[in-house]
């Protein structure tokens, strides 16, 4: 989707990927910028569906003006007992 209607469709387009663990939550937010004339889309799309059926994760989006925020908000437990059960 970036290749089609983000950051990387304009020459100035930027992206800014910080992940932090606060209070057991990992935080992952990804921030575009650079962009111009940036609208939410009159549709969910398919990427954006997949996030809704994710049990435990909270995504918050904002379609600013310079390009699409996302924040993922995921708890710290579910990551590491994937991990541990990724290990097995």
């Amino acid at each position: 989707n970036a290749s089609k209607y983000g950051f990387l469709t304009q020459p100035g387009g930027r992206l800014s990927i910080q992940w932090r663990i606060e209070d057991g939550i990992l935080r992952v937010t990804w921030n575009e910028s650079g962009l111009e004339g940036i609208t939410a889309p009159h549709r969910t799309g398919f990427g954006f569906q997949l996030f809704e059926l994710l049990p435990n994760i909270t995504v918050e989006r904002e379609f600013a003006p310079d390009g699409l925020k996302i924040e993922l908000k995921i708890p710290v437990a579910i990551v590491s007992d994937e991990l541990v059960f990724g290990r097995a």
